[in-house]
């Protein structure tokens, strides 16, 4: 494994039948020194891009994809032969014959960028927002009344609590491959149960996803997933942040 980067793969279940997912952290601030990760046609959309923040997300985000793509599949695959293209509603799509049946859903936020690797039969969303004073008037102004609610019933903070609804709403959307283009009345939270790793939240209209949000550090990390799918908690205890600033 490279220095700077947290590979760890995640225990699911579904009908007792295991399913394996892989999640990748790495820096946005070295983006510079990845890439030769990229395929010859993500270059090119580098070279589109306006601004050094936008090309440090897109090189750590897709460096980040391609690692856990690689780890998902037991793979030593050339990272610069896997090609993520963008599809129609900006979701990432895996080209490459050795993760034909892998999906992988991309975030980042503040210094760090994330990425899940994922059966494509079993669709599942990432997703990394920091805890920041500045965004809760924007992140609170999405909440319904109800979800308002819940989230003050909660031990920790609203600030928080409000990261958490945000992160896990983004993280089903990309597990819909809609993200929040959807209305936000279908992304409504119908309940928050607190978990040994963090909080699982389900919802009112899409009954058929769940989340599971997990506070490291100054983020919330949320991974959306098939609501009858069970995820082993253990893999998502620790932060995942301090280990990569560990290394």
């Amino acid at each position: 494994m490279a220095a700077s980067e947290c590979i760890r793969r995640l225990r699911l279940s579904r009908s007792g039948m295991p399913i394996s997912a892989v999640i990748c952290c790495v820096p946005v601030g070295e983006w510079s020194t990845w890439l030769d990760s990229l395929h010859p046609c993500e270059l090119e959309q580098l070279g589109r891009a306006r601004s050094d923040k936008r090309r440090a997300e897109f090189v750590s985000g897709r460096h980040a994809a391609k690692r856990a793509i690689c780890s998902l599949a037991c793979s030593t695959s050339w990272l610069p032969s896997l090609l993520i293209e963008s599809g129609v509603f900006g979701q990432p799509v895996v080209r490459a014959e050795v993760a034909a049946q892998v999906g992988v859903s991309i975030a980042h936020s503040g210094d760090f960028a994330i990425a899940l690797a994922f059966d494509s039969g079993h669709p599942m969303g990432v997703d990394l927002e920091m805890i920041d004073i500045r965004n809760e008037s924007t992140m609170r102004a999405q909440l319904s009344a109800r979800e308002t609610a819940r989230c003050d019933e909660q031990s920790v903070s609203q600030l928080e609590m409000s990261a958490h609804l945000w992160s896990a709403k983004e993280a089903v959307g990309k597990a819909m491959r809609s993200g929040l283009t959807v209305p936000s009345c279908l992304l409504e939270v119908s309940s928050i149960q607190l978990i040994s790793c963090g909080y699982r939240l389900e919802f009112a209209q899409l009954i058929q996803y769940a989340a599971v949000a997990v506070r490291m550090g100054d983020y919330s990390l949320a991974v959306g997933l098939p609501r009858r799918t069970r995820l082993d908690e253990s893999d998502l205890r620790g932060d995942l942040l301090r280990e990569l600033a560990s290394v």
